[in-house]
């Protein structure tokens, strides 16, 4: 287990944090991991506990190759630290195979407070013209006034989300002291609003920009519509942590908001039981949070605009359980289907039944049922029971459950075609006719009869033919005795056509 490295330091500089550290004692180093925290979290490794646990909340920020290479400078991605923000350091060394050292001391700094800070970016008033934020910072409290001796000025710039939008500058002030301001007359309602405040040193004939703040954002709430249930979104992306939210919501016919749930994470799921679908319901969202250095305004509360939004049914139901019994004598499939026992199917009203001729081809609607009907009889002309079936349900909006479970019905379910080996065409009622027994899912027929010389008495390309034992030819009664048959045909299966021949004799009595 390798050393950790030693004697790590962080000094700030502008909004950069320049850390430094001994290179490590071990020759076969080939260079450090450096991770970073936004506040102390006081870890220390476990023995033999080597690297940086993704759980304590450090982040890697760089990998830097080489032993020597025992210093970096950390201005976020060229982005810059936030004031305000205590900062946190961890480093690691590297081995050639990959295997991490013990993880050094935890170091902790600051950026020097010689910037405002943003604290407040919050909606006054939710309106469409009317609106109106409340805008407040800190004052710098660490500021050279020997190197910068005024006097100070800050100016107070804005940016919306609407397409093309530019910062442009909305006030000025002249005191250190005046630290706030409420901006009037805003689409508070469909847009959403940024801040900087510029910090100059005006001195008479040494005027200059001294910093920028970084940019913060109000929180916009977004929600998306669900069966008896609303989905509320937004944004964290502010330069102070926020610890928690809390939700408030105004119910309809009432003019007062309640609190009503308080979230971790920027988003909240409303489900209560007291949700309407087709009513309007109202929320906004008030954020506690604050910065991690000491000598700020704690906690940081800020309001989001008012939002609406309506529950609507856009879940779909079960899906069904489909079940197929194969009538042979009609040649029909009849198809039911039930649901779940832990379903609520009384959220379903129709049911759309979708058909496959073979099991590689593509499922097609063949029918949607009338309310509450849990069976369908489906035939085709030519009558066949080959084919897959599967089944969705709707319901009164029209969401489609995902399919059932697919029955598929092959040729084989009915048997082959069968033709009697006897025949006695007296007008009995019995044994009268030669026919072909199940015609099942037939394609394509051609059946010839001939007696025992070869002389053809019957001809059909009719898989329902009914041959009385009279004579094509004459319409003769054929003698009694044997005759032979012989024919082709073609028949649906899962798979496609087949082809198949039929070849025999039949005895025919009088």
């Amino acid at each position: 287990v390798g050393p950790a490295p030693e004697n790590l330091e962080a000094i700030p500089v502008g909004t950069s944090m320049m850390l430094s550290w001994e290179p490590s004692v071990c020759d076969n180093v080939i260079g450090y991991d450096v991770y970073r925290s936004v506040d102390s979290t006081g870890f220390v490794p476990d023995h033999c506990q080597t690297g940086v646990p993704e759980s304590i909340g450090y982040v890697k920020i760089v990998e830097i190759d080489g032993i020597d290479n025992s210093a970096y400078t950390d201005d976020n991605n060229g982005n810059g630290l936030v004031h305000g923000i205590k900062y946190c350091y961890i480093v690691v060394a590297i081995f050639p195979d990959g295997a991490e050292s013990y993880a050094s001391e935890e170091v902790c700094a600051t950026l020097k407070k010689d910037l405002p800070i943003i604290t407040n970016v919050s909606v006054n008033t939710t309106h469409m013209q009317n609106g109106s934020m409340y805008v407040a910072w800190s004052k710098p409290t660490e500021l050279d006034t020997i190197q910068i001796p005024g006097p100070y000025e800050y100016q107070l710039f804005r940016k919306d989300n609407s397409p093309g939008s530019e910062f442009i500058e909305i006030a000025s002030f002249g005191l250190l002291t005046d630290t706030t301001f409420t901006d009037v007359q805003l689409n508070t309602e469909e847009l959403q609003f940024r801040y900087r405040v510029d910090f100059y040193n005006r001195e008479p004939g040494n005027e200059y920009l001294i910093g920028t703040t970084v940019v913060a954002p109000s929180t916009y709430l977004s929600i998306e519509p669900g069966d008896r249930a609303l989905q509320l979104y937004w944004n964290n992306d502010v330069p102070w942590i926020n610890h928690h939210w809390e939700i408030f919501r105004q119910d309809p016919g009432n003019m007062n908001f309640a609190l009503i749930g308080a979230s971790l994470e920027p988003q909240y799921l409303d489900i209560d039981t007291v949700l309407k679908n087709g009513q309007q319901y109202c929320y906004f969202i008030k954020s506690v949070g604050g910065y991690s250095s000491p000598g700020l305004v704690d906690p940081i509360i800020n309001f989001s605009q008012e939002n609406c939004g309506i529950p609507i049914d856009n879940v779909p139901p079960c899906s069904p359980v489909l079940s197929v019994e194969t009538n042979c004598e009609e040649l029909v499939n009849n198809l039911s289907w039930t649901y779940p026992d832990t379903c609520d199917f009384e959220d379903s009203i129709y049911y759309n039944i979708y058909y496959a001729s073979v099991e590689s081809s593509d499922y097609i609607l063949v029918h949607t049922t009338g309310p509450d009907e849990f069976e369908y009889i489906y035939f085709t002309n030519p009558p066949s029971i080959v084919g897959c079936f599967s089944v969705t349900s709707l319901d009164t909006m029209h969401n489609e459950s995902l399919s059932s479970n697919v029955v598929c019905i092959d040729i084989d379910e009915c048997g082959d075609i069968l033709f009697p080996i006897v025949i006695t065409p007296n007008g009995d009622g019995s044994n009268d006719y030669f026919f072909a027994d199940s015609a099942n899912s037939v394609m394509q027929f051609r059946l010839t009869i001939f007696n025992r010389w070869g002389v053809v008495v019957y001809e059909t390309e009719d898989p329902y033919f009914k041959w009385d034992g009279r004579d094509q030819n004459n319409n003769r009664d054929c003698s009694p005795g044997v005759y032979f048959y012989e024919g082709v045909y073609s028949v649906f299966t899962l798979r496609g056509p087949v082809e198949k021949k039929v070849r025999g004799s039949i005895t025919l009595l009088r």
